[in-house]
């Protein structure tokens, strides 16, 4: 029988990652399909200016604010802290979770792009139900970008299509990857600021990425 989101995510390491727990989640990601390798951390930039906390997606915003504020990124950006994080679809969770971003320090960020709101997609994958153990989003997509901007979040259309070819988990704190357009950048030390499980975050970037056919090739920055 095929496992689901929750039964594998039980196999992952339970605590911050050391270089065991990363070991050991190579282990499983390979069982899945996927190629993990280790990166150095000369793409790293310290977070600096508004930090926009952002989407994973490797495109360039069109005034460039990702790359003058760079900023911690999870998928779907404060979608992705609602839904993966705080784990909460309500309209007033859109609210709760703005707040938070802010709380911590960062300048809460969603995106758009050619595609309208739902270029995003993690978002559009999360609004259809498509990504095993996450809360229904309990607004339309319209609605939800609605309530997060006037909440504080910017919303910021990327340009360009897609030719990411890898995922790069970086878990050095404080430091981010500016969006080239070659990878998915995903910050996993962002977790610890919101005392979340970054296994949690792991398993549903890599359901994002297969649900999207995305690249199954990892690299880790430690």
């Amino acid at each position: 029988m095929a496992e689901n989101g929750s039964d594998r995510a039980k196999q992952l390491p339970s605590s911050a990652f050391t270089e065991a727990q990363i070991a050991q989640w190579k282990t499983y990601a390979e069982s899945r399909g996927w190629r993990v390798e280790r990166r150095d951390s000369g793409l790293l930039v310290p977070v600096s200016g508004l930090k926009i906390a952002n989407c994973v997606d490797g495109r360039p915003d069109e005034d460039g604010l990702l790359t003058s504020n760079p900023g911690p990124k999870i998928q779907g950006g404060a979608y992705g802290v609602a839904a993966v994080v705080l784990r909460d679809g309500s309209a007033e969770g859109l609210r709760t979770t703005v707040s938070r971003i802010q709380s911590i320090g960062f300048t809460p960020g969603v995106h758009g792009g050619h595609h309208g709101i739902l270029d995003c997609g993690f978002f559009r994958l999360w609004s259809e139900g498509k990504l095993p153990g996450l809360p229904e989003l309990q607004v339309a997509p319209e609605e939800a970008a609605r309530i997060v901007q006037e909440a504080g979040a910017l919303l910021l259309p990327l340009v360009g299509d897609h030719v990411e070819k890898v995922v790069r988990i970086n878990t050095i704190p404080g430091h981010t990857m500016n969006p080239d357009g070659t990878a998915f950048n995903l910050d996993l030390w962002l977790a610890e600021l919101f005392d979340t499980d970054p296994t949690s975050i792991l398993e549903n970037a890599m359901n994002t990425v297969e649900g999207l056919n995305g690249p199954r090739i990892a690299e880790v920055i430690y």
